[in-house]
């Protein structure tokens, strides 16, 4: 096991476990979010998506991230780790754009987003908010429960198929 990672497990605050992977994994990958198997960007984006959310609600989100991923996998991220509150405040807010993905650019993303008469505590950024208490929790929880993939993950693809004979993050056979 990756001495790293081991470390990380051992930390008795469940926020320092996540963010601390949260590093790993960035390291490891160079930075290159898009490479990052499925379970590393649900921690990666569920994370980052809960501290812009906490810190400026869906307003914030949306002036910071324009990826179509970003949206997909963070709220895949909430959904995989059980953080249903968050999942469905989520969903809410992506469904006020046409087919629930916000435009990749910033200004036609705001202009649309403005027209649905937010407000800095509407009740679906209030349900996320009570929801993001619990996100810590979960992900360390989640982390655990996957230990062997993120193991495999940030041990690089060459020593990860060799042990397991299946490609890195994925259970798939090679």
């Amino acid at each position: 096991m990756s001495t790293r990672l081991e470390e990380l497990l051992a930390l008795p605050s469940n926020l320092d476990l996540c963010c601390g992977l949260d590093a790993l994994l960035r390291e490891r990958f160079q930075d290159d979010l898009t490479a990052i198997p499925s379970a590393g960007k649900w921690v990666v984006w569920s994370l980052a998506a809960d501290g812009i959310i906490g810190n400026g609600g869906f307003q914030f989100l949306f002036e910071r991230w324009s990826s179509p991923s970003f949206y997909e996998d963070a709220l895949a991220g909430f959904r995989a780790i059980g953080a249903s509150k968050c999942a469905a405040a989520m969903a809410e807010a992506l469904e006020w754009f046409p087919k629930g993905k916000p435009p990749v650019d910033r200004d036609r993303r705001l202009r649309r987003w403005r027209r649905c008469d937010w407000e800095w505590e509407q009740a679906t950024v209030r349900r996320f908010w009570a929801g993001s208490q619990e996100v810590p929790a979960l992900l360390a929880a989640f982390i655990r429960t996957h230990r062997e993939e993120f193991e495999r993950m940030l041990a690089g693809p060459e020593r990860a198929a060799d042990r397991t004979g299946t490609d890195p993050g994925t259970s798939s056979p090679k």
